[in-house]
């Protein structure tokens, strides 16, 4: 099913939308033309927590083990370390985007993914960024938490956009019970992906520690980035004799 990956509105009353407590943060205004790359001077002022740690950054070893689809663009890109960025051109699916994209939902339910975090930690916060996904932008997120002493066995994910998830991945992931793990992120309204509306930073109250989460989006479409802020559980060595790396990030 084709989809709208960039309009232009032209009359759009500025809107300003301040949750309590910073939970939900979102600052609309007028655009014009196809959204640009957000530039710092038009994003809404981040969090003090947004200068922690990012646990479910893959350069830290956080990765996507499960996904219900990635039809137009793999879940995997959530985690990349660059900003998002806007390049013209198709794929054999549609319009390329950077980020976790997800067909229109034909049946009852939602799109959810499952990230293991690089750093297992204390969560402080989460930031969404929906850049550059304009009239496909997820509307709705959520997430849940857990702690695993041993790390899950899922099917192994074949990578690349054009696949959903298979029985056997299901099954496997159904298992885990993930829709009754820890809601750390209520239910929760995201901004379009134009500069002043891409960023979404939501307060996590109950803050771990956790080994996993899950990005719940409502109903289906495309998320840029993911970023769980906080604070690593110390990996301490087996003997006390054993050298420690002070300044790492790990410690």
């Amino acid at each position: 099913t084709a989809r709208a990956h960039a309009w232009s509105p032209t009359n759009i009353t500025i809107v300003t939308c301040l949750c309590s407590r910073e939970k939900v943060v979102i600052v609309a205004c007028t655009e014009s033309g196809m959204a640009d790359r957000p530039s710092s001077s038009s994003r809404t002022p981040a969090p003090s927590w947004t200068e922690l740690n990012d646990l479910s950054s893959s350069s830290l070893g956080g990765e996507v083990i499960f996904s219900t689809d990635d039809w137009f663009a793999a879940a995997e890109m959530l985690l990349n370390t660059e900003e998002p960025q806007w390049r013209e051109g198709f794929t054999e699916q549609g319009k390329w985007m950077d980020g976790w994209e997800t067909r229109r939902k034909r049946i009852p339910g939602h799109d959810w993914c499952i990230i293991k975090l690089g750093l297992p930690g204390k969560v402080c916060g989460i930031e969404l960024d929906t850049s550059f996904f304009t009239g496909n932008f997820a509307p709705r997120a959520s997430v849940q938490a857990i702690w695993y002493d041993e790390p899950p066995v899922l099917e192994e994910r074949p990578g690349g956009a054009g696949k959903a998830a298979s029985k056997a991945q299901f099954a496997a992931a159904e298992e885990l019970r993930s829709d009754k793990w820890e809601t750390i992120v209520e239910m929760s309204a995201l901004g379009a992906g134009y500069k002043d509306t891409c960023k979404t930073y939501l307060v996590v109250e109950d803050q771990g520690p956790f080994t996993h989460i899950r990005l719940n989006i409502f109903p289906d479409g495309g998320v840029a980035r993911l970023r769980a802020y906080g604070v690593a559980v110390p990996s301490l060595p087996d003997s006390e004799y054993s050298l420690l790396d002070l300044v790492s990030a790990n410690s």
